[in-house]
């Protein structure tokens, strides 16, 4: 209720995001399985309803949320869970993540993907992780290559609103962001660290090193 998240005259929101929930939870990875739940009364009861919705409507009101939506849906429960000490908050583990896709006319851009070792074409996510605990505590998906420098301080804003003076440490790959937005980050009091890909010459470099 308080992510605002729209809602109409059969199926109210919280319904709608707990029968999501519950596919979540069940493991059901499309939405079009959905039927093998319907005659299911105690996952019905768990979101409020009958039955789940049906796969047209729960696709149809999915495509119905926009970036705004889901990002205050997000925050929203963050700020919950945060209240439940269960971030300790202090360190963030960023990342970004390819999630490949293998169609023959993908027009998404190719971009690294470490799992695989190569390039391919996907869609780029960012994802955060409370060092400590290792919850995710934020992600955003369908980033443009263009948009990837500017994420650490799209993160920086959600994690300032949520951790409010906390003295907080980011660690991220060396090739995360540009030097601009580093900077950005110590002006704004924030602590990082930046990792470097453990390559051969690398490696060596180490190895030569003096005791």
């Amino acid at each position: 209720r308080e992510a605002r998240l729209p809602t109409n005259k059969h199926i109210p929101a919280l319904h709608y995001f707990l029968s999501f929930l519950a596919l979540k939870l069940l493991g059901t990875e499309r939405y079009s399985h959905v039927g093998d739940h319907a005659f299911d009364a105690g996952i019905g009861l768990f979101a409020g309803l009958n039955a789940l919705p049906k796969c047209t409507a729960l696709s149809t009101y999915s495509y119905s949320l926009d970036n705004a939506q889901i990002f205050r849906l997000q925050e929203t429960f963050i700020a919950k869970v945060k209240r439940l000490s269960l971030y300790d908050g202090t360190t963030a583990n960023l990342d970004f993540h390819t999630a490949p896709h293998y169609g023959d006319e993908s027009v998404l851009q190719e971009h690294w993907a470490g799992a695989r070792g190569r390039r391919m074409k996907g869609a780029i996510t960012l994802l955060a992780q409370d060092a400590q605990s290792k919850l995710l505590l934020y992600s955003a998906a369908d980033i443009q290559r263009s948009e990837a420098d500017d994420q650490v301080l799209e993160f920086l804003d959600f994690w300032q609103r949520i951790f409010k003076g906390v003295s907080s440490t980011f660690i991220f790959d060396s090739k995360y962001t540009s030097y601009e937005n580093l900077a950005v980050l110590n002006s704004r009091s924030i602590k990082f660290i930046t990792l470097r890909r453990r390559g051969h010459k690398l490696v060596k470099e180490v190895e030569r090193l003096k005791p």
